[in-house]
């Protein structure tokens, strides 16, 4: 009888962590075709003629309150477009950078996250919402180069990754396990607001290479 109750018990436990895990670490889902067209070229907008061709969209990922454009840039860049739509009162020439030692060990305690080549992007699964932003990288990053305006701001980073986060609590993560270059963009448009990232497992950016991709100019 006791053995049965032990049974029984060690289940309901594995029972109740399974289903915690999946209620708080949720994958991102493939948005469905009648949400949100596949073929949809709203943020290709943001990008110079010249290299819209070159640029394929794979797939959208998110929910109502942000939207995860995946592309392919020449076959070889991963292209991400994340709009979000609480980040657009946000000041961008703010914008202040920290590089900290347990990078590592930042998480979310809920969170969405999908995994691409090399690299895993998460959120808070609550609606992301701010009015300031800071950023996070992991200690020995190499900060290639970096500025900051009221609309666009822009950073150019050799690192594990970049942690968004507000005054209070964190946001966004994008991590690898070994250092990868990035380039990131964050843009108040007539959209929306959309933070840009440019990178690649197995091929080498060029010095600011989404800098020159985007219709925004250093100011």
């Amino acid at each position: 009888m006791i053995k049965s109750y032990k049974k029984t018990l060690i289940i309901f436990v594995v029972i109740f962590l399974i289903t915690y895990f999946l209620f708080t670490h949720i994958k991102y889902g493939k948005y469905s075709y009648n949400f949100l067209n596949k073929n949809d070229t709203y943020y290709i907008e943001l990008f110079n003629s010249n290299i819209k061709k070159s640029i394929f969209l794979d797939y959208i990922i998110g929910n109502e309150n942000e939207q995860i454009y995946c592309y392919t840039f020449q076959k070889k860049f991963d292209l991400i477009v994340w709009n979000i739509n609480g980040f657009s009162e946000v000041d961008l020439s703010q914008l202040h950078l920290y590089i900290i030692d347990e990078f590592h060990k930042i998480d979310f305690i809920n969170k969405r996250f999908s995994e691409f080549d090399g690299y895993t992007i998460s959120s808070a699964l609550n609606i992301l919402k701010a009015k300031q932003l800071l950023l996070y990288s992991s200690k020995g990053a190499d900060i290639v180069n970096h500025f900051e305006s009221e609309k666009f701001s822009y950073l150019n980073i050799i690192s594990k990754g970049l942690v968004i986060s507000d005054s209070f609590e964190y946001k966004i993560k994008i991590e690898s396990k070994k250092s990868m270059h990035y380039n990131f963009a964050f843009i108040k448009s007539e959209i929306g607001f959309q933070f840009v990232i440019l990178t690649s497992k197995n091929a080498d950016l060029e010095d600011d290479m989404l800098l020159k991709m985007l219709k925004y100019s250093v100011p």
